[in-house]
């Protein structure tokens, strides 16, 4: 009769122990899938952003060199050298950001086509790699995204400049404002 009591006593800690271990690795997966919904999403938000950026971005230099180029014979040299300068600069970094941008997506297209022409795979190993690339896939976006945001402030901040410069001078035809830089 005795050892009834301490084997259902040691079946219940047991138990116990089982169901709490249960109960975190569930909740560490709903964590671990929380962070992987939460980083998909960041990334697929970025991705707009940057498209729409792109849109503007373009949209924005054909504007300002038309504009430059349709009225520059009213402008000094200085001036224009100003104006070439700070619209080459910001289109220059755009640029070289898109190619970064367009290097990196190659290599994560060709990492996950290697993964998708890979025959040898086991479904489990299948499924362990993909989700290895969506984790670095992630992790990309994540970095492109503060890249982005200094990329577009110092686009913007120079083509910004250019187009004041423009702006200012244009008015001091008008109004016989003294030109900048004279």
């Amino acid at each position: 009769m005795d050892e009834q009591p301490k084997i259902r006593k040691t079946l219940a800690s047991h138990f116990n122990e089982a169901i709490g271990r249960s109960l975190n690795e569930k909740e560490e997966k709903q964590k671990r899938d929380t962070v992987e919904l939460l980083l998909e999403m960041q990334s697929k938000a970025y991705d707009k952003a940057a498209t729409y950026t792109t849109i503007v971005m373009a949209g924005g230099y054909a504007g300002a060199f038309t504009a430059w180029s349709n009225t520059s014979e009213h402008l000094n040299a200085k001036t224009n050298a100003y104006i070439g300068i700070s619209l080459v600069f910001s289109l220059a970094i755009f640029i070289f950001f898109e190619i970064y941008k367009m290097i990196i997506n190659g290599i994560t297209l060709h990492r996950n086509m290697r993964l998708l022409s890979n025959n040898n795979l086991t479904p489990s190993e299948f499924l362990q790699k993909l989700q290895l690339n969506q984790k670095i896939d992630s992790k990309i976006s994540i970095m492109f995204l503060w890249t982005w945001f200094v990329i577009l402030f110092l686009s913007i901040i120079s083509a910004l400049f250019a187009v004041g410069i423009m702006f200012w001078n244009y008015m001091a035809l008008i109004t016989k404002w003294p030109a900048w830089p004279a």
